[in-house]
């Protein structure tokens, strides 16, 4: 596990927290996910984090970079001994030469800056506030079709991909009079479906959520992070699929890759300024028929304190987020194919209405969290009025004026029947681990700490003291700035350390059986998990207090701080997760950590993802 240095610097914590204290925050399950918090990502942390490794630096200021411009048409570099020669018309020479190009095969080829004759009048890329001037070189390497192999292992594009859905329903009107009664998962921004107000995920007419897609890109926020994309495939949605196939020729250098065969087929629709945040899966492949989008990519093993927070692409573009270091970038119009490896990752911006495109990917949607119930479309449905107020319903714009109980009784009943196998505390945390504690006290050996390490399992040997050595571990290296082993000794420095939420008190017991130098300080509000830590827990040091994590300090501004908080499955249960960060970071010593091991919602991440 690699963790990053944290400096000891205060500018970012001088200006986020009353006390010059610097923070980090991991989180993980079946990783620890380290985290140092900056405040512009704790939206981002609280909504859609993962029970997976990541780390984002605090205070990083913004970057002064030079960087090459991206480009719609790209410039081929000519190799000695190399006499491979693009199929494309010849341009006229600087020199007077005949232009023709020469290209090695695995060599990356440079993009110019994007011409604006050749560039749409409705592009974002002449939105006032487009930095295009500022987006990196594509490094992609590109060819004219047909070919018969190219370099698999990085990313590619294709040009003159004319497959006949192009006339045939290249445009939205087309499409939508050919395509408009299938029904499709009205999707957000993280590929998901939206929800309605009984917990039912929400489908609509392609007519209707393309309409919906157009209305709400022309009428959005800028501080509204929601967004509606149009991304299926033929796993939830065969009968549309094969529809869209049979006017679609996949290239046969690409669709004849092994990956392929085993993957199955995608179709995406977005407007101008929709976009799909950095992620990876398996390789890929995407024919772009109508409009033109925006990639980023980022080669494979970039960390995710690189990434950042998963965000619109398009503000790169913008100017609203900087971009990861490393990052390159392409344009792809339509009549184009670009290719990309396994886990590269890669983000997409809709540069203009309508952009539409269909494509392969390896591997199975169920891998990415996109195994949805199949929609069947026997029965093809129109655009109605009663659609328009479902799709505002699942947007959360309006609430529905009743719900399906009001007017099915017999629904109503069955929903409070399986709400009879449910204990309700209504927030009360106190009353559920007084009652879980008392359930359970019987099983409990005090002199047995994973008798009562009450975590979830991680790591093959499915161990719940690994929290405990991640934890230590983080405070190592980003503390004392070096890499602890298990097998090495304790320190023999002191620190100060706070657990946050501290339960039947297994963390604190196991810290000071490892780092006897520690002192150590837990909190729980629950009196059973008190009174077990001071009546059946054997003789300690550390000190247990029943207390709220939200005052580690005790209301005492003049009480000792800490060099370190840690909270392992206990921050879910904040009721405000941001003044809980506060009151933690404020009650840290200048170059403290905090560190949080907890269950965060992650979607579209392969279970095989390497953090």
């Amino acid at each position: 596990m690699q963790i990053k240095r944290r400096k000891n610097e205060g500018s970012f914590t001088d200006r986020l927290f009353s006390r010059n204290s610097q923070v980090l925050i991991a989180c993980g399950l079946a990783l620890i996910f380290l985290l140092v918090i900056s405040f512009n990502y704790y939206d981002d942390l609280i909504d859609t984090a993962d029970e997976k490794s990541s780390m984002l630096r605090a205070g990083a200021g913004e970057i002064d970079e030079s960087i090459t411009i991206a480009g719609i048409d790209e410039i081929t570099t000519a190799a000695a001994g190399d006499d491979k020669v693009e199929n494309r018309p010849p341009k006229d020479d600087a020199n007077g030469g005949s232009g023709q190009r020469v290209a090695m095969e695995n060599e990356p080829v440079l993009a110019p800056e994007p011409d604006p004759v050749d560039i749409p009048a409705d592009s974002l890329l002449h939105d006032q506030n487009a930095i295009i001037n500022d987006l990196p070189s594509c490094g992609a390497m590109r060819h004219t079709l047909p070919v018969d192999t190219f370099d698999e292992t990085k990313p590619a594009i294709f040009e003159g991909w004319r497959p006949p859905a192009t006339s045939n329903w290249g445009d939205r009107d087309s499409f939508v009079k050919m395509f408009g009664d299938y029904q499709q998962y009205l999707k957000g921004r993280v590929v998901q479906p939206y929800m309605d107000s009984n917990g039912n995920q929400c489908t609509v007419s392609t007519r209707a959520l393309l309409s919906t897609m157009k209305s709400f890109r022309e009428n959005i926020q800028q501080n509204d992070d929601r967004d509606i994309l149009f991304f299926t495939n033929n796993v939830e949605n065969k009968p549309f699929l094969e529809a869209i196939f049979e006017d679609v020729d996949p290239p046969a250098a690409i669709s004849s890759l092994d990956v392929f065969a085993k993957g199955f087929q995608v179709f995406s629709s977005m407007e101008r300024g929709s976009s799909h945040p950095f992620h990876f899966h398996d390789a890929a492949w995407l024919g772009q028929l109508s409009g033109s989008r925006l990639w980023y990519f980022l080669p494979p093993g970039t960390r995710k304190e690189t990434v950042g927070a998963k965000g619109n692409g398009c503000d790169y573009l913008l100017g609203r987020t900087l971009l990861p270091e490393g990052t390159t970038s392409c344009i792809q119009k339509a009549g184009e194919v670009v290719y990309f490896p396994s886990k590269w990752l890669h983000a997409t911006c809709a540069l203009e209405p309508f952009s539409v495109g269909v494509g392969g990917q390896g591997g199975s949607p169920s891998v990415y969290n996109q195994n949805f119930d199949s929609i069947s479309n026997e029965q093809k449905t129109t655009e109605t009025i009663d659609e328009q107020k479902k799709i505002a319903e699942c947007l959360g714009d309006t609430a529905p004026s009743s719900s399906e109980n009001d007017a099915n009784p017999a629904a109503a009943e069955k929903e409070d029947e399986n709400e009879k196998d449910w204990t309700w505390y209504d927030g009360n945390l106190n009353e559920y681990y007084n009652k879980l504690e008392k359930d359970e006290h019987a099983k409990r050996n005090p002199n047995k700490i994973t008798s009562y390490a009450v975590h979830r399992w991680m790591g093959p040997d499915r161990s719940t003291l690994i929290h405990y050595k991640l934890v230590r571990a983080a405070i190592y290296e980003l503390i004392f700035g070096v890499v602890k082993s298990s097998n090495d000794q304790a320190t023999n420095r002191k620190l100060r350390v706070f657990d946050a939420g501290c339960g039947l008190g297994a963390g604190l017991m196991w810290m000071e059986q490892n780092e006897p130098q520690f002192e150590l300080v837990g909190h729980t509000i629950s009196e059973e998990q008190h009174k077990w830590i001071v009546e059946d827990l054997p003789k300690h040091s550390f000190e247990a207090r029943l207390l709220s994590y939200d005052d580690p300090l005790q209301g005492d501004k003049n009480a000792p701080l800490f060099d370190a908080v840690y909270s392992i499955e206990a921050a879910v249960h904040s009721p405000d997760l941001k003044n809980s960060l506060k009151a933690w970071s404020d009650s840290l010593n200048p170059g403290g950590v905090i560190i949080v091991i907890d269950d965060f919602l992650s979607v579209g991440v392969p279970r095989d993802d390497p953090d």
